[in-house]
């Protein structure tokens, strides 16, 4: 889990307002491995340069334990970001693609999960189900932003219906004012919600009366 929270940083790692190099070259990586199922055999097959890589940056070495059991360290010096990106884009890539090893060789991997769809972080998913926002506070925010979006969409579709019932009213009024501020008054909106109507195509206007 430790190595998996690590992996996570590093995938929303950010240098200022922007994600950092060596983020954006792990994040290209792992949505390669998503998008083929995801299937390493799919993904080397159509990627024989990525295998390549991922062959040339496995260089594990044991570490002993005060039991029988030994554990594997796959990162040594390329575990840090400064050392790799010193040496430019090959180093960042390298950098990424043992990262990337080091994901498929976890046992929990299917934990993965991301980018959440209003933040765009990775996350380490808490049931197998997350698979769409990174926390409760972002589904929260973004359910309310759908729901403030599906709101205003209604009042247009509402202002638009009365809008055209306003124009076929003002075609046998008698009046002399211009439909525009007819129909705004009658329709209860703003004569610039006509205009924009009118250029969008959403409301034709009407002939202008002799």
């Amino acid at each position: 889990m430790d190595g998996l929270k690590a992996l996570v940083a590093e995938l929303n790692r950010t240098q200022g307002k922007e994600r950092a190099a060596s983020a954006v070259a792990l994040r290209d990586i792992v949505k390669q491995w998503q998008d083929s199922g995801p299937n390493l055999w799919r993904l080397y097959g159509a990627n024989p340069g990525l295998w390549a890589e991922s062959q040339s940056a496995f260089r594990p070495s044991l570490i002993p334990t005060k039991s029988g059991h030994a554990n594997m360290r796959l990162l040594d010096n390329t575990g840090a970001p400064g050392v790799m990106e010193s040496l430019g884009a090959p180093g960042i890539r390298f950098r990424a693609v043992v990262l990337f090893n080091a994901l498929t060789l976890n046992p929990l991997w299917q934990k993965l999960a991301g980018p959440c769809a209003r933040c765009g972080n990775y996350y380490i998913k808490k049931r197998a189900s997350q698979k769409v926002y990174c926390s409760r506070r972002c589904g929260n925010a973004a359910t309310a932003v759908a729901r403030t979006r599906e709101r205003i969409e209604s009042e247009r579709k509402d202002k638009l219906r009365r809008a055209k019932a306003g124009i076929k009213e003002w075609r046998s009024a008698k009046t002399q004012e211009d439909w525009k501020h007819w129909v705004a008054k009658r329709a209860s909106v703003d004569p610039r919600f006509l205009t924009r109507a009118v250029k969008k195509g959403d409301l034709v206007p009407p002939k202008e009366k002799r």
